[in-house]
């Protein structure tokens, strides 16, 4: 039975819920707490359109994991309804590596000819580390591409401790984006590389011995559309510097 259905002439246009949420996420489209339609998004897909005939308040929950969220849209007349539902995405969360979105965590060495980083898992964090070791920064990237174009704003929390002698080669941590084809090894050169120009990147410069206890960085990835997300850390170009850092958590919102 249809319950206030939309006149809408001749037109033959009936309106349209265009939903916008993060790849790989379940959405559900609910009136008077009926399910009456559901979609999934495929790994790179961030937006479906449901149509509709009745005029009405709709729900349309989005189901990712463990993440749930949910908007209303108030339907009057035929057109189009955008809803955008985001959130916040982990990949991530204290121990969990979010394996359904990033495909797991994996250490990187940022220098093939200086193998020497420091990667280890805690319980609740990821460990990477340069501990005097010159260029051999022990880094954390997603084994997936991730799709971002939902969401503003990548984050991270991370405590981190280092040693910094001077200031020519100041040490850094923070996170990165990479682009999709990003070769480690060749973009990021000495000179900088290709990938300098296209990367969002937070950081902590400091020239001298210092740390800092779960802070929270933040990036604007506004006009990202997808990439590897990096746990970066850097410390210098001597034995003497060294940078050790935890990544406990890091999402997209």
């Amino acid at each position: 039975m249809i319950i206030n259905p939309i006149s809408y002439g001749g037109s033959g246009l009936l309106p349209e819920i265009i939903v916008t949420a993060a790849a790989g996420s379940t959405l559900d489209l609910i009136q008077n707490g009926v399910v009456l339609k559901t979609y999934t998004l495929g790994s790179t897909e961030t937006q479906h359109t449901f149509v509709v005939r009745n005029v009405g308040k709709y729900t349309v929950k989005s189901t990712l994991g463990d993440n749930t969220y949910s908007s209303n849209v108030l339907i009057e007349t035929a057109g189009q309804y955008p809803v955008v539902i985001t959130g916040k995405l982990y990949l991530y969360n204290y121990g969990d590596e979010c394996e359904e979105v990033t495909g797991g965590w994996g250490s990187k060495q940022l220098w093939e000819e200086y193998p020497n980083g420091v990667t280890s898992k805690g319980s609740d964090y990821l460990y990477g580390a340069d501990e005097g070791n010159s260029y051999g920064n022990g880094q954390w990237a997603t084994k997936n591409i991730i799709n971002m174009s939902a969401y503003k704003k990548l984050c991270a929390i991370i405590s981190a401790e280092w040693y910094c002698p001077s200031s020519s080669y100041p040490v850094h941590v923070g996170i990165r984006i990479s682009k999709e084809d990003f070769n480690y090894q060749s973009d990021w050169g000495y000179s900088g590389g290709t990938a300098y120009t296209e990367l969002a990147i937070s950081q902590l410069t400091e020239q001298t011995s210092g740390s800092i206890e779960k802070k929270t960085f933040e990036i604007d990835i506004t006009n990202i559309d997808k990439g590897l997300i990096w746990l970066y850390n850097w410390s210098g170009a001597l034995y003497t510097y060294t940078m050790k850092a935890k990544y406990y958590a890091v999402w997209l919102e």
